[in-house]
């Protein structure tokens, strides 16, 4: 878990860098949310970006966007953390990235499918990625217990709750 939540770490921070972002959190880059497009993207149904903001404010590269999570103690960590992986399955093993950005499909049906059929359910193994590499010892732990928590059983408890 250590090597590929790192992997997935280093990755994601060189494509999030790529698409332009340039703000700042806990991991490097802020990278939970949206990534800017490479081409205009249509959907058939209106949920090829539903429930999703973008990683910063657009043309303030600097600035990261507004998201219900901001700021909340280890939750915010936790779902930056969780975003490492899923933007590196999303972008290196879906290919869906371009230069930092995100490229839909050529359809909206087919932007509709890849974020319902794919895009949503990479969710759930990249948080369980992530907690298996926080409880491993790695960075993710490291970041977090610094910032917020005193003990291994905290984080145990953070993750059980999570």
């Amino acid at each position: 878990m250590k090597v590929l939540w790192s992997t997935a770490r280093a990755w994601t921070q060189k494509s999030a860098y790529d698409s332009g972002n340039r703000t700042t959190c806990r991991f490097g880059l802020c990278i939970a949310g949206t990534r800017p497009l490479a081409a205009p993207m249509t959907s058939a149904t209106g949920l090829a970006e539903i429930g999703m903001d973008p990683e910063f404010v657009p043309g303030n590269p600097t600035v990261r966007a507004d998201h219900w999570w901001n700021g909340i103690p280890v939750v915010d960590d936790f779902i930056e953390a969780t975003g490492q992986v899923h933007d590196w399955v999303n972008g290196k093993l879906a290919g869906t990235y371009n230069q930092g950005k995100f490229m839909p499909y050529g359809s909206g049906l087919g932007n509709d499918a890849f974020n319902l059929l794919y895009n949503f359910p990479t969710m759930i193994p990249s948080a369980a990625v992530t907690a298996g590499a926080a409880l491993s010892g790695n960075t993710v732990t490291v970041d977090i217990s610094k910032r917020f928590l005193k003990s291994r059983s905290t984080v145990l408890t953070m993750m059980k709750l999570l």
